[in-house]
This record gives C-alpha cells, sequence and structure tokens, in this order.
C-alpha cells in the first residue's frame, strides 16, 4: 500500500470500475422469476438551476448509503437517477444571464432562441449535476437516468393531466394566487418565501355619504390596493359602528363607487381601528368577504405589477409609487390620520426577488380534497411510514387543511397543458354570450375583423365562464394544431414544476405503460428528502401516486435535516455561504473560492462583508477532505434534528479517521503471516483481548444494522467510527503489537494474523456504505481469507456483515474493560500533573478476585507497554501494599497506585495545580452569570445557548477531576 491515502486517484478509478462493472444496474428479471427481493429509491431529482450545494450532499449520502446496504444484503436495488426542469426557475436564471450577457429581455430574444439558450443551459448543468453525483459516490444506475421533460415524462403528464380532466378534478377558474409581477407568472407557495420586513400600518377615513362629517377609519400595509375596494368591514359585535352596518361610503378618488359597510366575523376588532377596507380581488380573506356580500371584485394592476390605465391619475405607477402618491393625495383630501411602524411578515418571490401580489387570476386547478383524503389515510393507515414520527402531525395538518392546488404557470420553459381549443367553437361561444351582455369592444372587434386566434383565445379566456370554456376545449396527448391549425390552437400556460414531479416515482418507470420495471419496482421502497418539501412534494406524489395508479409511491419517508452553515445560516448563493461539495472533497484555494463566489447573486451592497468572511474563515482555502470525508460528517451530524451545522472543521475531522482507517490496514499488511488457519477452529486458544475485540464487532455490526433499519444515520456512523479508532486501532493494535513482531512465536503471529484480517475484512464491509473508496480500495488488496467473498470482485458486491453471537464474549469484555480502566487512569493522571507520556512509572494493580489477578498476569507484559509501567505488581483488593510518597485512583473495576518517588514534586505540584483550578473557576463562575442572565437568554440564539452550556459543563468536569487530583496528591 501507498504510505498515504492519495484521495483523487484512488476515488475516480475505483467509480469507474464499479461503472463498468454493473453492478449498479438490478435485473428487474431476476425479481420476477426467481423472487430476489427489491430495494427501490427514486432520486429526488436536483433542479437544473445550477450545481448542487451541500443539502444535496447529504441526501446523495443518506441515499447512497441505504442502497449501498441493501445491495450488499443481497436485494435486487434500484436508484433511479435524474434531474428537475425546475420550470419558474430555470427560466429566471437563464433571462439574467441573457440580461447581463447581450442585455437583451427573452421576448426581445424571441420564444424559440430564448428556449435554444434554456436547452444549452440544461445540457452543461446537467452534465456538472452528474460529474458531482459520481464524486459524490453515488451508485446510482445511469443506464435508467431520466428528465422530467424527456419523452416518458412528457407521455405521463399528459396520460395524468388528461385522466385528471376527464374525472373533472382539475378545473379552470378566477381565485387569488401568488403572483410574480416581475416574472409574470402565477407561484407555487414552495416558491414564495415570508420575510419580517418593517412597514407602515397606515391609518385614513372614508366619509359616510349620508354626512360627510361622519367617517369610519381604516388601517393598512397596502394603501395602494385601495383603488380596488369595494366595501368597509367590522365585526358584528363591535358597538362602536352599529350604527354604521348598511350604509354607504364615499371612495376619494372615484365617487361613483358604491363601497358599503358590512359586518363580518372574520374581522378582528383588535387590530387597527376594527374596521378593515375589503379589496376582493388581491387578499386571500377579503376574497372570502367578497364572495359571501357578493362584491364588486375590482382589478387594479396589470401583469407586471403596474396600476391600469383606466385608474387615472395612478396609471402606469408601480406599487411603491402608487403608495407614495396615493399617500401625499389622502393628506391633501384631509384624510389621512397617520401611521404606525410595525414588523409583518411580507411574501416575496424566490425567483426574481420581489414582493408577491396576491391577484385574482383565471388558472388552472386540481380539486385535492379527495386525493388529500387519500394519502392522509395511507399514512393513519400506515400504508406509509413516516421517520422522524414527529412530522406526521404535520402531514395531517397540511391534508385536512389543503387548497386547491394551482398548476399552471405563465413561463414559457415547461410541460405545455395539454388542452386545445376548437377555434368555430369558441368564436360561436363568444357570439352567443354577446346576445346575452355587452361583452369587451375589443372582443367584437376581434370576431369582426377575424383578429389573431391568440388574441381571441385570450379575451375568451378572460370573459367566458368556466363551463363555456370546458365545452370548447379539448385534451389530447397528440398536438392537435400539427394538422389543424386553423382548428386548434393550443394553451399557452405550462404546468407547475411540481406536477410532473409529482409522477416521478412512477413515470420514471416506465408509468402509464406496465413496464417490466414498474411491475418490479413501484411501489418504491423509501423516498429520503428533506422535510422543507413535506407538503409541496411528498404529499403531491402521495396524492397523484395514489389516485393515478391505485398503490402508495412508497412504503417508506424518511425526512432528514436541513444542512446549514457552520453558524446556523441557511445556505444560501446571496449569502455566499453555499460551497460547493467538490470543493470539500477535492480542496480549494482561497483566490479560487473567491472567485466562484463572486459570481453568486450577491447583492453589491453585500459582496464586500461575504468577500471578509470568506479571507477570515478560510485563511488557507478549503484542504481536501476526500468524498469519504465528506460523507461520514454528513452521515454522524444526520441526527433526529432539524438542523445541521456544517463545520468543516468537523469534516477535517473525518478526514484523519480516514488516514487512522489507512494507516491501521497499511500496519496490518506489513506485519501479519500467510495462514490456512479458521477464526472458528483456534478461537477457544485466543487472549481474552482477541475475543474482546471480536465481540465488540459483533456489538457494532448490531448496532448498526438496527441503526439503519430506523434511518439513524447518525448511530450507525459514529459506532463504526468508535469501534475502528477506540476498540480496534487505539487498543487492540496497540496490546497485539508485540505479539507482530518478527521474534514472536509462529503460532502467536499465526493466531493474531487470523484475528486481525478478519477485523479488518469485516470492518471494510461495515464501512462501506459510509465511506465507499477507502473500504473498496483496503478490501481489494486483503488476501483471500475465510470471510472474504469470492464470488465478487468488489467490496461494494460482498456481503454486509451479519453479528455471530457465538463470537459475543461477556467475561473477555469484563476483563479487558478492568484492563482499559487502569491504562486510562495512568494516562489520565499523566496528563493532570503534567507528567511526559514518555516517563515510565512503578504501578500497584488492586483487583476483586484471583481469576481476575490470574486473567491480567497473563497479559501483564502487554498491560505495561501500553501503559508505560516499568514495574508492575496486580494483587487482590485487601493485600498490604506500602503508600507512600503514592497517589491512588479508584473506579468500579480496579485500584491503581503509582509511585511518585523520584519522578514528582509532590509540593509543587499541587501549587500548580490549585493555580489552573482558580483560573478554571474563574471561567465557570463568568459562564453561570451569563447561564442565569435572562437578557443573555433571551437575546442570544439557541446556537449560542447551546454553546455556552457545554463549555460551563465542560469546566465544571474539569475542576472536579483537578480537585480530585489535589485531593490524590
Amino acid at each position: 500500500m501507498e504510505k498515504f491515502y492519495k484521495i483523487n486517484a484512488i476515488e475516480s478509478n475505483i467509480y469507474n470500475r464499479w461503472e463498468k462493472s454493473g453492478i449498479f444496474s438490478p435485473r428487474a428479471y431476476e425479481t420476477l422469476n426467481k423472487n430476489k427481493k427489491p430495494y427501490a429509491i427514486i432520486m429526488p431529482p436536483p433542479n437544473v438551476t445550477g450545481i448542487l450545494h451541500n443539502g444535496h450532499a447529504l441526501f446523495v449520502t443518506l441515499e447512497d448509503i441505504l442502497i449501498r446496504y441493501h445491495r450488499m444484503k443481497g436485494y435486487n436495488t434500484l436508484w433511479l437517477p435524474g434531474v428537475d426542469h425546475a420550470g419558474i426557475a430555470t427560466q429566471t436564471v437563464v433571462e439574467r444571464i441573457i440580461k447581463v450577457e447581450q442585455n437583451k429581455s427573452k421576448e426581445e430574444l424571441g420564444k424559440n432562441s430564448f428556449l435554444k439558450k434554456i436547452w444549452i443551459w440544461k445540457k452543461e448543468k446537467e452534465n456538472k449535476i452528474i460529474e458531482q453525483l459520481k464524486l459524490l459516490g453515488a451508485s446510482a444506475d445511469w443506464s435508467r437516468y431520466r428528465f422530467t421533460m424527456d419523452n416518458q415524462s412528457s407521455r405521463a403528464v399528459k396520460h395524468a393531466f388528461i385522466k385528471l380532466w376527464n374525472d373533472s378534478l382539475i378545473y379552470r377558474r378566477e381565485r387569488i394566487v401568488n403572483w410574480d409581477p416581475v416574472s409574470k407568472t402565477a407561484l407555487s407557495n414552495e416558491e414564495v418565501e415570508y420575510v419580517q420586513k418593517k412597514r407602515e400600518l397606515f391609518f385614513f377615513a372614508y366619509k359616510l355619504k349620508e354626512s360627510v362629517q361622519k367617517e369610519i377609519v381604516v388601517a393598512t400595509t397596502r394603501i395602494e390596493t385601495m383603488i380596488g375596494d369595494s366595501a368597509v368591514a367590522v365585526h358584528p359585535s363591535d358597538e362602536r359602528y352599529s350604527g354604521f352596518v348598511g350604509k354607504d361610503l364615499i371612495h376619494p378618488f372615484f365617487p361613483d363607487r358604491n363601497i358599503k359597510i358590512i359586518e363580518d366575523l372574520y374581522v378582528d376588532s383588535n387590530f387597527g381601528t376594527g374596521a378593515i377596507k375589503v379589496t376582493p380581488a388581491y387578499d386571500v380573506n377579503d376574497c372570502e368577504m367578497g364572495k359571501r356580500h357578493n362584491l364588486n371584485f375590482i382589478k387594479i394592476f396589470t401583469n407586471n405589477g403596474k396600476i391600469k390605465n383606466i385608474f387615472k391619475p395612478y396609471e402606469n405607477l408601480d406599487r411603491v409609487s402608487a403608495r407614495k402618491k396615493i399617500k401625499n393625495d389622502l393628506i391633501k383630501f384631509g384624510l389621512y390620520r397617520g401611521i404606525q411602524k410595525i414588523v409583518n411578515s411580507v411574501g416575496v418571490s424566490q425567483r426574481s426577488g420581489v414582493e408577491v401580489e396576491p391577484i385574482m387570476s383565471r388558472q388552472y386547478f386540481i380539486k385535492t380534497k379527495i386525493l388529500a383524503k387519500q394519502a392522509l389515510n395511507a399514512v393513519n393507515n400506515k400504508k406509509i411510514q413516516i421517520t422522524p414520527n414527529i412530522w406526521k402531525k404535520t402531514w395531517n395538518y397540511f391534508l385536512s387543511n389543503t387548497q386547491d392546488w394551482c398548476i399552471s404557470r405563465q413561463i414559457w420553459w415547461g410541460h405545455k397543458i395539454p388542452i386545445f381549443y376548437n377555434i368555430e367553437l369558441m368564436k360561436k361561444k363568444i357570439r352567443n354570450a354577446f346576445k346575452k351582455k355587452d361583452y369587451a369592444i375589443e372582443s367584437k372587434k376581434a370576431l369582426k375583423n377575424s383578429r389573431p386566434n391568440s388574441f381571441l383565445l385570450k379575451k375568451a379566456l378572460i370573459e367566458l365562464t368556466e363551463e363555456d370554456i370546458r365545452s370548447f376545449s379539448v385534451v389530447s396527448n397528440k398536438n392537435l394544431c400539427l394538422n389543424n391549425k386553423k382548428k386548434y390552437i393550443q394553451e399557452k400556460d405550462v404546468l407547475d414544476t411540481w406536477f410532473s414531479s409529482g409522477l416521478w416515482p412512477f413515470s420514471v418507470l416506465g408509468w402509464p405503460e406496465n413496464t417490466i420495471d414498474f411491475q418490479v419496482f413501484y411501489p418504491t421502497t423509501v423516498l429520503e428528502t428533506g422535510f422543507d418539501i413535506l407538503f409541496f412534494w411528498v404529499s403531491r406524489m402521495v396524492m397523484l401516486g395514489i389516485y393515478l395508479t391505485g398503490q402508495v409511491p412508497f412504503s417508506s419517508i424518511y425526512l432528514h435535516s436541513m444542512v446549514r452553515d457552520s453558524v446556523g445560516r441557511k445556505m444560501s448563493k446571496s449569502l455566499g455561504n453555499t460551497i460547493d461539495p467538490i470543493d470539500i472533497i477535492m480542496g480549494i484555494t482561497q483566490n479560487n473560492l473567491i472567485r466562484k463566489i463572486k459570481e453568486h447573486p450577491i447583492p453589491i451592497n453585500k459582496l464586500s462583508n461575504i468577500l471578509n468572511d470568506i479571507k477570515k474563515n478560510y485563511p488557507y482555502g478549503i484542504a481536501p477532505s476526500s468524498t469519504d470525508g465528506l460523507r461520514l460528517s454528513l452521515a454522524v451530524l444526520s441526527g433526529r434534528g432539524r438542523d445541521i451545522k456544517l463545520d468543516l472543521s468537523r469534516v477535517q475531522g473525518y478526514r484523519i479517521f480516514l488516514n487512522k482507517v489507512w494507516n491501521a490496514a497499511r500496519f496490518t499488511l506489513m506485519r501479519v503471516v500467510k495462514t490456512t488457519q479458521l477464526l472458528k477452529d483456534i478461537y477457544i486458544n485466543l487472549s481474552f483481548i482477541d475475543k474482546w475485540i471480536i465481540s465488540c464487532l459483533q456489538k457494532t455490526i448490531k448496532i448498526v444494522r438496527n441503526s439503519l433499519k430506523i434511518y439513524r444515520f447518525d448511530n450507525a456512523a459514529k459506532s463504526i467510527y468508535h469501534f475502528f479508532w477506540d476498540d480496534f486501532c487505539n487498543w487492540y493494535i496497540e496490546f497485539s503489537k508485540e505479539d507482530l513482531l518478527d521474534n514472536s512465536s509462529l503460532v502467536i503471529k499465526q493466531q493474531k494474523s487470523v484475528v486481525i484480517l478478519y477485523l479488518l475484512e469485516s470492518s471494510m464491509r461495515l464501512l462501506h456504505p459510509f465511506c465507499p473508496f477507502i473500504s473498496e480500495e483496503i478490501w481489494q488488496k486483503l488476501p483471500n481469507i475465510q470471510g472474504k467473498c469470492k464470488s465478487t470482485s468488489f467490496c461494494a458486491a460482498s456481503p454486509f456483515p451479519k453479528e455471530k453471537s457465538f463470537f459475543i464474549d461477556n467475561k473477555a469484555s469484563f476483563f479487558m474493560n478492568i484492563v482499559i480502566s487502569a491504562v486510562s487512569m495512568i494516562r489520565s493522571l499523566r496528563q493532570g500533573i503534567g507528567l511526559s507520556a514518555k516517563k515510565k512509572v512503578r504501578a500497584i494493580f488492586l483487583v476483586d478476585t484471583k481469576f481476575e489477578k490470574q486473567k491480567l498476569e497473563n497479559q501483564k507484559n502487554a498491560i505495561k507497554r501500553v501503559a508505560n509501567i516499568i514495574v508492575l505488581s496486580i494483587k487482590i483488593k485487601g493485600t498490604k501494599v506500602q503508600e507512600g510518597n503514592t497517589i491512588t485512583l479508584t473506579d468500579e473495576k480496579i485500584r491503581v497506585i503509582i509511585s511518585l518517588k523520584d519522578i514528582l514534586n509532590t509540593e509543587s505540584e499541587i501549587i500548580r495545580i490549585k493555580r489552573e483550578v482558580k483560573k478554571i473557576s474563574y471561567l465557570r463562575l463568568k459562564m453561570e452569570k451569563r447561564i442565569n442572565n435572562i437578557g443573555f437568554m433571551n437575546r442570544a440564539s439557541l446556537n449560542i445557548i447551546k454553546e455556552t452550556k457545554q463549555k460551563y459543563k465542560n469546566l465544571k468536569k474539569k475542576e472536579k477531576y483537578l480537585i480530585k487530583v489535589i485531593s490524590n496528591l
């Protein structure tokens, strides 16, 4: 073996060999014909908006652990990879690029040219994402790779839409939606972030028509929407306004408008003045009041968020400008009644960064009540298990209160809605409608002058009823416009990205066709994803899966934590705190890291501070951690909390662990000798130290298997780490070194070789799902020993270890724990009194029984060497011993007496330790005051409070220990 573990050369070479061998690809026919158990995970498709970050590295790590583990357990495993077209997100990113590079809007570039740009972008980012996934060790089946806009996905999307439409579960209607005035499209709730902003609560008066001396004062944070007010509402039990209900108010800018004072239970009498303005077309709650009281729905904004031309003198003003002008006009008319500074939750588009506008818009919706009930029952009836269980309440709440799902988007990039409008039937409906009421002049002109069909369609969809529109709508999985351009025109809107993503678990397996993959791997085994998209994606997969296939899409849902930076902030390119996993794996210089950060969409006013933070936090760039180092870190950190704070210093710590693994393997291969002996044949002759480490391995295997069964990746990873670093390296190898020397007897060397090779080979298979590269590399170099699978040349395809109960020896563990306790006490004492680790000491061990004495005597030389003892006496408790000028340490297992003669000045040492205790005591009291300070506890973040309490706990523990040392001295 090489002296050092060379990350880059080894990892890339191994992955290529895995891929070429075909071990990542399941054979579906084996499950059908040979009854081999399937285990399937459909990879949550990363968006093609850019490269992966550490949040993606987490899902790749956890899913690959599950896949590798079950592959080694003999399952026919499928991990199907793919990427998502990410409709509005991708379109927004490419729009920005075109603006920067060509100073053009997408409209100026033209639809066809713009879509070509997106396809180029998609290919570039897709290749980068695949490269990242492979570097992360993803053992996915690349032969089945999918994209949410490939031909198969398109067939599935059309089939699903048509079924839902024909079953009357899809409808087109005017409802309040989140509108992005920059992207000019409706948004899903997932694409809206709510942030706390300082706002002004405006107070202004409406005058009563019957007497301008009387007025009613309302409060609003969005004064610009008063242009669309239809009423003022008060609570029925609010006596202050009992004489106002039913009366008319004067709109100061539009005196012809009739504004009624209504009473409604929705009104909170304690908010503002207890009277609220009602703008039915621009607020969800106002919309419901509008329906209850038959109010006018007055639309005041254009698609780009500006006031319509008909509302003079505010036409073409954006929302901010309109707000200022209306405030000034209210002051001028004597209706302004002041402001109050408040902090308000404001919805902001994730894509454009501007405030969303709730507006009435005619969109396509899915009726979700029936679908949600089925999804709700699937979890409550345990057809699907959610882990951690705490998210079951969230699931029940979401699905019990679900609203109809807006699935249409007014963008170019995405699945076009498969609805075609019969032009002649549409014109007929419009003509019939004209006989009933006076429709817009533009529509009449369109019919008379045969205006373009797209214009006619737009007007028809705005003006006609839902029933009328459905009568000339045709759904088809074929493009009816190809050969019938004069007869049909296709719907311009595209489907919400979550619609195609909601079909992902079964569309990727060939649905709606009954393919072999669909028969074998559906329902899939587990969905592993972040808790933040439980409702937006997970619930929709369950709803659509049950309705369209008759089965749940997966039997288990595991929701992982959110990866945040080392100070607890969400990973965000605008914050400059997202690090490419490849830069952690391969390492990166500070200059190159700064260059990459500058490419992020960081606001100019924040860039300088962010770059200073980068220089401060990464003075030497990022040292390479290897894939395995990053994966092991993420596995250890993935507990049951909501957040994972990824501190790169922790990652480097696990990189050091890999060095330990490499060095242990190298030492083993240098020292072992050839032998044909089997462990079970020599087991009876082994020392209690050998039996102890074999027993430790069995217990570790059991912990790992049980932990992975319940998705406790952290417990599994920690147990492997503890076994290999502490039990195997720090204790067993140290105790075994002498037995592997050239001057040891061949019998002892052969026995020790059998044990140590068994441990190392089993450990590599145990470690493999977590650290696939180093485990594969070491496993390949091990001799063909008992237990090593001969049917495969890959650790990745070898059997996962099973615990062997007959190798668990509790007596051996008991004796070894006595030894560990004694050596640990001696080492701890050395550290406490500042004694060099190289300084040999004289010691007496006092044990409880003759049997314990005999067992320790058998390993006396090894104990002396490991604990650096020059003279060791092992006696039974009660035996009289000379204790003058000694220090005694005791626990429930053993009593250790160490002679201080010629090695320590006791009096000066007591003085030194007392000084240290005084310093620690001062720091402990300082921390204690901080913890007891109510102001600090209220102001500080949870992370700071947790760190402070931990520091206090550590100082208290150290203080107690040193006081005990003083007492012993």
